[in-house]
């Protein structure tokens, strides 16, 4: 993490597959669509239940089958699908700069543009990365690891924003001051 007048911090991200997976595992449990596997376990799990006892062994075991194939799937999916993104001669491992600067966030080179901090939809923190909404659908995020100094930067995009926008929990799963 380097400063100059330019920006305040730069932070070289470096993916992981492993990052990858936290996100796409954060992605997961707040997206609305991925929520419908898990009312189907609810709904196999009270079925079987509800109905043990006056059904057949094999109609309470499908019931456990595929409420099991459900509830495993989910997270499974997210799994391979991180797996998948870092086969070889994919670029998702190659380094990506991110400037802070006192006007915004601008990922790569200038060219690419600055997303002022009064536009960024809101962050999030993970575990293991900082999740940078610029709409409400579209997203980057930044290791902490690859955040040497975490707690300042942390600080310096907290006084940035609105208070409603961060959403920085710490690596405990406080939510931050708003």
């Amino acid at each position: 993490m380097n400063k100059n007048p330019d920006y305040n911090y730069k932070i070289t991200v470096e993916m992981t597959e492993k990052t990858l997976h936290d996100y796409m595992k954060y992605r997961t449990k707040t997206n609305a669509g991925t929520i419908f596997p898990y009312i189907f376990v609810a709904v196999f799990i009270y079925e079987l239940i509800k109905t043990w006892g006056e059904v057949s062994m094999l109609q309470s075991a499908f019931y456990l089958i595929f409420a099991i194939v459900f509830a495993i799937g989910v997270p499974l999916n997210a799994k391979m699908q991180a797996k998948r993104s870092f086969r070889p001669g994919s670029r998702m491992g190659d380094p990506v700069n991110y400037y802070l600067t006192e006007e915004g966030i601008t990922r790569g080179t200038e060219e690419e543009g600055i997303i002022p901090w009064d536009r960024i939809y809101r962050v999030d923190t993970t575990a293991l990365n900082v999740i940078i909404f610029a709409t409400n659908k579209m997203a980057f995020f930044i290791p902490k690891e690859n955040v040497p100094n975490y707690e300042e930067v942390r600080a310096f995009m907290l006084s940035k924003m609105r208070p409603k926008q961060a959403r920085m929990d710490d690596l405990y799963g406080t939510l931050a001051e708003e």
